[in-house]
């Protein structure tokens, strides 16, 4: 059964990753993370896609071994092609490397590490807004009708930047024309 939030981490990451876990479930937040809900014998990389396609959210455990986690890169693109948002609770200050960087440049990061209670009750009330905003409602197909014509500018006649473009490239056409259109005069002869 699918659940609305999946937790990314790396796999030395995972008691860190579990206690958020775990914290998100007592604020009432179903959590999907691997070390528990992968059973014996799944195929685990079909076992996560799957968890991603029916999350809303990630929550992407962030520290040095995520950074350095080939992993977790992939969930995250999965989740971006899922069209999830993502959560990144950093748990030590550690910047992100060059594809973490790329992939999470628009998102605000959470340090757990400054303030544990704080910022994890933060990160549920974010969640449950998030969850219960639910997806926007569709946007009604405009009814067909003809393009509108084009105006003309205030005060009639052509716009000053319109003349003052055609003015230039007049100047640049006639002082290309003596430049390098007329014909060079003949080279002298030598006696």
């Amino acid at each position: 059964m699918p659940k609305d939030v999946f937790v990314s981490h790396s796999s030395k990451d995972s008691q860190i990753a579990t206690t958020i876990c775990k914290a998100l479930e007592e604020r009432g937040i179903d959590c999907w993370i691997a070390p528990r809900d992968i059973g014996a014998g799944e195929n685990f990389q079909e076992s996560i896609v799957r968890a991603i396609r029916g999350a809303k959210i990630m929550v992407l455990v962030f520290s040095g071994n995520t950074n350095d986690s080939g992993e977790v890169k992939k969930e995250l693109v999965l989740a971006s092609q899922h069209q999830l948002s993502v959560i990144p609770l950093r748990t030590e200050a550690v910047v992100p490397g060059e594809a973490f960087a790329y992939e999470l440049s628009t998102r605000q990061w959470v340090d757990l590490f400054h303030n544990w209670e704080v910022e994890i009750g933060r990160v549920g009330e974010q969640i449950r807004t998030m969850l219960n905003s639910g997806p926007a409602p569709a946007l009604a197909p405009a009814p067909s009708a003809p393009p509108p014509k084009p105006t003309v500018p205030q005060g009639g006649g052509i716009p000053k930047i319109a003349i003052m473009a055609a003015a230039l490239v007049l100047l640049l056409a006639v002082g290309g024309y003596f430049l390098f259109g007329r014909n060079p005069s003949p080279a002298p002869t030598a006696s």
